[in-house]
């Protein structure tokens, strides 16, 4: 249409399996391949809606080529996976994409681990991270925020934790561009065992790191209520 979708691109949004898959016996990679005027492909399509049963049938006319197809604003279908928490779809297309997949940034600097941590899509990120490792765990997004700092915010501590094994202290000294650390944003959500994790790993340093205000961890948490945070930095 005038939108350059196709009928493929409206049974993925609709989630006609049947209706995709009869289109898929007669356009092949050549129909699953086209994206609209977006750059969305009909894989983004699916895995905002959760089609897992089409996304797979895409995937297997598609492969690699289908999965790192990125939009205008530089998401991938693992975005989008990774956004409306399609754990089985992103571990499919995780099998072809690797690494590349899984590094790959949209124009805000975010890649998937980053909307994974956001969601609370623990499943999907320990699936990243064994691709990714530290190279994935360190990636900053425009505003200086890695996944940690996302972690921190939504309180996913099964997240932080896997993500503190692989990038360690200097995972926690990372400062947004507010001067932020993860911290910061551990005792304004009230994170303690999250924030208890990291100052074993940044102990005295990352307590006494101020932001662009000059407010410490210690404010945040005196802010916040955050009495047990705030005793196990005083400890320090």
């Amino acid at each position: 249409d005038e939108n350059g979708r196709t009928c493929l691109h409206e049974a993925c949004t609709s989630g006609d399996v049947e209706g995709l898959k009869a289109m898929l016996e007669l356009g092949g990679k050549d129909l699953v391949m086209c994206a609209d005027k977006n750059g969305r492909t009909c894989l983004h399509e699916a895995c905002t809606s959760g089609d897992v049963e089409g996304l797979k049938a895409m995937l297997e006319l598609g492969g690699k080529d289908l999965v790192m197809c990125a939009d205008k604003n530089g998401r991938t279908c693992a975005h989008e996976a990774c956004t409306s928490g399609d754990v089985e779809g992103l571990k499919a297309m995780l099998e072809l994409g690797g690494k590349d997949l899984v590094m790959c940034a949209d124009k805000n600097g975010r890649t998937c681990a980053h909307e994974a941590c956001t969601s609370g899509d623990v499943e999907g990120l320990k699936a990243m991270l064994e691709l990714g490792g530290k190279d994935l765990v360190m990636c900053a997004d425009e505003n200086g925020r890695t996944c940690l700092h996302e972690a921190c915010t939504s309180g996913d501590v099964e997240g932080l934790k896997a993500m503190l094994e692989l990038g360690g202290k200097d995972l926690v000294m990372c400062a947004d561009k507010n001067g932020r650390t993860c911290a910061h944003e551990a005792c304004t959500s009230g994170d303690v065992e999250g924030l208890k994790a990291m100052l074993e790993l940044g102990g005295k340093d990352l307590v006494m790191c101020a932001d662009e205000n000059g407010r410490t961890c210690l404010h945040e948490a005196c802010t916040s209520g955050d009495v047990e945070g705030l005793k196990a930095m005083l400890e320090l």
